[in-house]
């Protein structure tokens, strides 16, 4: 007899119903209905169990699946936007690049005209003031000396300045008040090293040379270029830009191309001095057979 029941009659009924033959069956039935009831009650906590232990896996496994995929949109998204700015930066670049190689266009098409008027004018005054006008501006330059060895005093450090050009005024040629220049003075003997190497010397105010940063106070300059010129194989001399407003920064090819007008120009004052020098020559000549 279940438990349960046998608790309930021998609380509830007297020991004469107790024993009685004819309660047996009652007793009975009710006892399988009790014992139906656990087995039933058990059965369904079992399932209740194994359905709560399945749904814990089944969330288990669709947490760890959710996980897995965010991870993997992170990761995706964390390519695409790694992909997505070396993109931007290659526009970038090639946006700064083609920029670059138009301003090289620019200066080095302007260069070869200017450089054109140093052959076509005849007038040498002119010829300069008409090539500075063009190229000047394109690297951003107000002002422009070309400087030449001091041959005559025989000192290799002393340079002369044979002209100098400015946007307001055009070009000053020959003054005898121009200046002279020591190279080898404070410091200068590394331009003159530099230049005889045929190499272009910037300064600039962001120079720590503290040689270079008196020179551009003295001159009230952001940035000066020397570029030298060669007669042969040996510096004849220097042309010399100066900016005093924005400095342009010149990169490799455009100082190539700024070192090639330069020559141009000093190539006009050397046959400038060829031709004074024949004409000296002939009245030389002249004067000795008269």
């Amino acid at each position: 007899m279940h438990r349960l029941l046998q608790r309930q009659i021998n609380k509830f009924l007297p020991d004469n119903l107790k024993s009685a033959a004819e309660m047996q069956d009652f007793f009975d039935a009710i006892s399988k209905a009790y014992i139906d009831y656990d087995s039933d009650h058990d059965q369904i906590e079992r399932t209740l169990e194994i359905s709560s232990n399945e749904l814990f896996k089944s969330n288990q496994q669709l947490n760890e699946s959710n996980a897995s995929l965010e991870a993997k949109v992170e990761l995706r998204t964390a390519e695409y936007e790694k992909l997505n700015s070396e993109l931007l930066h290659e526009i970038e670049v090639r946006k700064i690049r083609e920029q670059e190689l138009h301003e090289t266009d620019v200066i080095l098409t302007v260069s070869n005209d200017a450089s054109t008027q140093l052959l076509i004018v005849s007038d040498y005054k002119q010829a300069i003031d008409a090539a500075l006008s063009l190229f000047a501006p394109v690297i951003q330059s107000d002002k422009v000396c070309l400087f030449e060895k001091d041959e005559i005093r025989g000192k290799s450090n002393f340079y002369n300045e044979r002209f100098s050009w400015t946007q307001e005024s055009g070009s000053e040629l020959d003054n005898p008040s121009q200046k002279r220049i020591n190279l080898l003075k404070e410091g200068f003997e590394n331009w003159l090293t530099e230049l005889s190497a045929g190499r272009v010397v910037v300064i600039s105010e962001t120079d720590t040379n503290e040689v270079n940063k008196a020179y551009l106070t003295k001159k009230g300059a952001k940035s000066v270029i020397f570029s030298p010129v060669f007669l042969g194989d040996k510096l004849w001399g220097f042309v010399c830009f100066e900016n005093h407003q924005i400095p342009k920064k010149l990169r490799g090819t455009e100082i190539g191309i700024l070192k090639n007008f330069a020559s141009s120009l000093g190539g006009l004052v050397q046959n400038k001095n060829q031709e004074a020098y024949l004409v000296r020559n002939r009245q030389e000549l002249i004067e000795a057979q008269s």
